[in-house]
């Protein structure tokens, strides 16, 4: 916050400062913690004006928002996460799009998301996705994803569903799709954008 306002800051234990070489661009600046755990959410709360989660259970985000929310009020919690809209679900690389990045996140991030994942009560899922992943590579752990969890950490379904789904999330929590243009052909991109866009009340 030091630097970013352009005072000097000088971490403890090292020589020298850092220090903006330009005007800064305002005058205050949000900052937001990437959080996995609920120590680290409640530290995100503490020290940032919120977090910012990937995989996390939709059935379970209201306890995210809660954990960051826990020292105070006006705290976010932006939520990244896969859309697929049932009007394209037919369409084979959004599905397949979505359970490569669940798959890529369980089986080859360490421990942190599938830990969080297994946590969440989806132990059996990732076992079978690590798994899979072991002996069969990428393709094969993908096909572990099962549609329970696919469910869970995604935005999937029709267009009221979706909706449904986007209201009934608490009030700090702010959705943020993800989206892959290396695999995804731009004209069902264009049409994910829009169809997001409707649901979300963005555009008639």
């Amino acid at each position: 916050r030091r630097v970013a306002s352009g005072l000097p800051y000088s971490p403890h234990g090292m020589e020298g400062r850092f220090k903006l070489f330009t005007e800064p661009a305002r005058s205050s600046l949000e900052i937001f913690i990437a959080a996995l755990g609920d120590s680290m959410l409640e530290r995100a709360g503490r020290s940032s004006d919120g977090a910012v989660v990937t995989l996390y259970p939709l059935s379970r985000i209201e306890r995210a928002a809660r954990l960051v929310s826990a020292s105070g009020k006006n705290k976010k919690v932006f939520m990244y996460i896969p859309f697929i809209p049932s009007s394209l679900a037919e369409h084979g690389a959004i599905i397949s799009e979505a359970k490569k990045t669940i798959a890529f996140y369980i089986s080859s991030m360490g421990d942190y998301y599938s830990s969080l994942v297994a946590k969440h009560g989806f132990e059996r899922e990732v076992e079978r996705i690590r798994k899979a992943h072991s002996t069969g590579g990428r393709k094969a752990a993908a096909e572990e994803v099962s549609d329970q969890l696919l469910s869970e950490l995604t935005l999937l379904g029709g267009r009221e569903e979706v909706k449904r789904k986007l209201n009934d999330l608490p009030r700090e929590v702010v959705p943020v799709i993800m989206l892959s243009p290396r695999t995804i052909p731009y004209d069902v991109l264009q049409k994910v954008i829009r169809e997001f866009a409707l649901v979300s009340g963005e555009v008639e």
